[in-house]
């Protein structure tokens, strides 16, 4: 299949899906709290993660990600010895919301980080906001949390709806000549921001969609009913964002249905990220993602970090891992500009605008006026490489910012 790598950066518009977004984050509320230490005594950063649920595998990798960025730096940033404090979010806003108010009244922790459901992010961005607590998101897309609920106290070093969606459906639309696509994905916010980016693009591009359908969050082990309206439909390729072991139960269910070598399948990385990769066997061999960073990238930093990773875990890093380990060499690069001064929460958001990393991924800049990411975005295989399966890249979509 021949790759074509020049992208345009069309409008992707999703207000219905912001607005919904919003109103989570805004039901939030003030809550106070906060850092109050200065350049003495421990940095303490709390993680607020699913480390319970479908989402468990993703959380593994996103605290040894952060793990590793502290190990590689005698546990230290700025100076000072830094404590992390984890806690289960249980990916839902209530119990998300109920755990950052503990890291910030409490802990009273000088950073704030993780998180993989989308709805929680926007949940708990208005405490961090409030307590003046630099927040970094190191997972959840939703647009919001770098576009209308915006937060001078809320970064991300991960990836947005928009840089994930939009690009692809351009992408099949060419690749695959506007053949007929099946858009499916679990029915939460963040599934249906990247439908309604993926649906946007193709359609702008000219192609047609087959069907959709939404397979209810954290509820669903058996595809069936949904796979078999994809070969129903006529569709001829499909879209697809899963991720933990909803990612785990649908490639091997849309391989048992015969569909993997006879209708392409497309996603995000979370589709087949090394944290599943190994539980869906060769049922994911020849399925496609778009995505940030792979650990078969080709440059000096990103050889050096996955093997420090393997030698720490015992598996390839995924891209969790990688967002996670650059949340924390955001927050140390801001505690370095600032002496290991963490009184000032304000002083240390600032910080952290326009910041540029040298990452695995390659070049990382830290957007000045929205905190979200401008980043290159890839097309990767799955491929048997050398005896383990493996996201090669194939593409080089080109850099996006987060929102349209």
């Amino acid at each position: 299949m021949k790759i074509k790598t020049k992208m345009s950066r069309a409008v992707f518009a999703s207000a219905a899906a912001a607005t919904v977004l919003l109103t989570a984050a805004c039901s939030g509320g003030a809550l106070g709290g906060g850092a109050t230490s200065d350049s003495e005594g421990p940095i303490k950063i709390g993680l607020l993660l699913p480390t319970s649920g479908v989402y468990a595998p993703i959380s593994d990798d996103m605290i040894a990600g952060f793990e590793l960025y502290l190990e590689q730096n005698d546990n230290k940033m700025g100076g000072r010895e830094v404590v992390l404090i984890i806690e289960d979010t249980e990916a839902t806003p209530e119990t998300g919301l109920r755990k950052a108010n503990k890291l910030l009244q409490e802990d009273e922790v000088d950073f704030g980080s993780g998180i993989v459901s989308s709805a929680v992010a926007l949940q708990v961005a208005g405490a961090f906001e409030a307590a003046e607590v630099p927040l970094v998101v190191s997972n959840a897309v939703a647009n919001a949390v770098t576009g209308d609920a915006r937060s001078d106290f809320v970064f991300r070093t991960a990836q947005s709806s928009h840089q994930l969606s939009y690009p692809v459906g351009e992408w099949i639309h060419e690749e695959l000549n506007g053949v007929p696509l099946f858009l499916t994905a679990s029915d939460y916010a963040a599934g249906h921001e990247l439908v309604d980016g993926v649906r946007e693009g193709y359609i702008d591009a000219g192609g047609s969609i087959a069907g959709e359908a939404f397979p209810p969050f954290q509820k669903t082990q058996d595809y069936q009913p949904y796979i078999s309206q994809i070969g129903s439909s006529g569709a001829e390729a499909t879209y697809a964002f899963f991720a933990g072991g909803e990612a785990v139960n649908f490639v091997k269910q849309y391989d048992e249905f015969g569909y993997k070598n006879q209708i392409p399948l497309i996603g995000p990385g979370s589709l087949t990220t090394p944290d599943v990769l190994s539980a869906q066997g060769e049922s994911a061999e020849g399925a496609y993602s778009v995505l940030p960073y792979a650990w078969t990238l080709d440059n000096e930093i990103n050889a050096a970090f996955v093997t420090d990773y393997r030698q720490k875990t015992d598996r390839a890093p995924s891209y969790f891992s990688l967002f996670s380990y650059d949340a924390a060499q955001l927050i140390a690069q801001a505690v370095q500009e600032l002496a290991g001064d963490t009184s000032d929460g304000a002083a240390l958001a600032a910080a952290m605008e326009g910041t540029e990393i040298d990452s695995p991924r390659g070049r990382l800049l830290i957007d000045k006026e929205t905190h979200g990411t401008v980043q290159t975005m890839y097309l990767a295989r799955i491929e048997n490489l050398d005896g383990e399966l493996a996201p090669v890249i194939v593409g080089d979509l080109g850099e996006f910012g987060e929102q349209p």
